[in-house]
């Protein structure tokens, strides 16, 4: 093959929507993956590249400009995308090539990191890529959820208004900012998902500020037949406001036989659910299900500097790092902002690789973790000092794409 890489055209897009029919085989018909291409709500046919083979497009992928919020701070991700290549071509390096090109420009561009949802994480893993914290998706009864949730006192429920918009995209800034994992989300995505007339929107309000809002979709597979409610956004400022949506979505028991709530690792609501299973069978294996765990996107680091300049920190500190064959150089944190400084043989030294560098300091793996699956290596003061300067919550994005 003589492979080469550049942006996307109009005249392009028959050819690509048969790859993309191919790669991605599901009831999307051409118009919809034209749309695709052209607007998709991350970015526009701008940030599609193809692979061609001579004059013969033979893959394709984005490389979409995102920021995603580490702390208080949104770092700068290369999104990748789509990545899709021609069956005749397959197995002939098509992929590596396209995604070599996109961490070229994306480095090129100052981007510290990229992220994608990988269909195989093997292969992701052998470029470079570690996993985040997984998930969990939660199947639970509305009936499981305690009615008292339903009755915070201070706080009141409501349908959105068009004129909420406004408040509930600073809501979910100002939670994303608490958390690791979570989309800036551009004007183009929230357009996107306002206007999806199946979905509801329920907000919660303290003395007239909105202070939390539930985005979900009811569904049922025949009229009248058996419901589910997904829920796509569950967002709030305090926990009051998150028990009174949960108590919102207690409310549909007559209606839906489950809701589906993603939550990040470790999340507690599972110990207030009573019987969350209780219109599904058990089994000797497993007698009580409450869902599902899920992987999440993978993440790279391009620049070991430059990304770990990019994030926020906990606490003040020090921790010397080598990573791969590099030679050891040091994380300087004073305040929140981290100084990728040259070396100090004084400072304790962790050892690991590059995709165990991007689990540890934004995919939410534990430092001692890490060490105990063999994907790090250091003595205790250098995996004390990587646990505390890499503290936070785990990856979570209610944005898959």
């Amino acid at each position: 093959l003589m492979l080469t890489v550049r942006r996307a055209c109009e005249a392009d897009l028959d050819r690509l929507v048969e790859i993309h029919t191919v790669a991605f085989p599901d009831p999307r018909r051409a118009p919809e993956r034209v749309r695709n291409f052209r607007s998709n709500p991350l970015g526009s046919l701008a940030c599609l590249r193809v692979v061609a083979d001579g004059d013969t497009l033979v893959g394709h992928g984005f490389l979409f400009p995102l920021q995603v919020w580490f702390g208080p701070r949104a770092v700068p991700v290369g999104g990748i995308a789509s990545i899709g290549v021609a069956p005749e071509a397959r197995g002939r390096g098509v992929a590596r090539a396209l995604l070599e090109h996109l961490h070229a420009e994306a480095a090129a561009a100052g981007v510290a990191l990229t992220l994608l949802y990988a269909f195989r994480q093997a292969f992701y893993g052998a470029l470079g890529y570690g996993p985040v914290a997984p998930y969990h998706v939660l199947r639970f009864a509305p009936a499981a959820v305690p009615r008292a949730f339903a009755h915070e006192a201070d706080l009141t429920l409501r349908a959105a208004r068009p004129t909420d918009r406004p408040a509930l995209e600073e809501v979910y800034a100002t939670a994303a900012a608490r958390g690791a994992g979570q989309l800036q989300r551009p004007t183009a995505l929230w357009d996107r998902l306002w206007l999806d007339e199946r979905r509801t929107w329920l907000v919660v309000e303290r003395g007239g500020r909105i202070v939390g809002y539930v985005a979900f979709t009811v569904a049922a597979l025949e009229m009248h037949g058996r419901a589910h409610a997904d829920v796509h956004d569950l967002v709030a400022l305090d926990d009051g406001a998150r028990r009174r949506l949960l108590g919102a979505l207690g409310g549909l028991r007559d209606q839906v036989e489950d809701v589906v709530l993603p939550v990040p690792a470790g999340d507690a609501l599972p110990f207030a659910l009573t019987d969350a299973d209780r219109r599904r069978p058990s089994s000797l294996l497993l007698e009580h299900d409450l869902g599902t765990v899920a992987g999440g996107p993978m993440l790279r680091v391009l620049d070991e500097g430059r990304a770990l300049e990019a994030r926020s920190y906990p606490r003040p500190g020090l921790l010397r790092l080598a990573v791969g064959d590099s030679a050891p150089r040091v994380l300087r944190v004073a305040g929140e902002q981290g100084t990728w400084a040259p070396d100090d043989p004084q400072v304790p030294l962790l050892r690991l690789e590059r995709a165990a560098l991007a689990s540890i300091a934004f995919g939410g793996l534990g430092a001692r973790a890490a060490a105990a699956l063999g994907l790090a290596a250091g003595d205790d003061a250098a995996l004390a000092a990587a646990e505390a300067l890499f503290a936070g919550p785990p990856f979570f994005s209610f944005d898959p794409f």
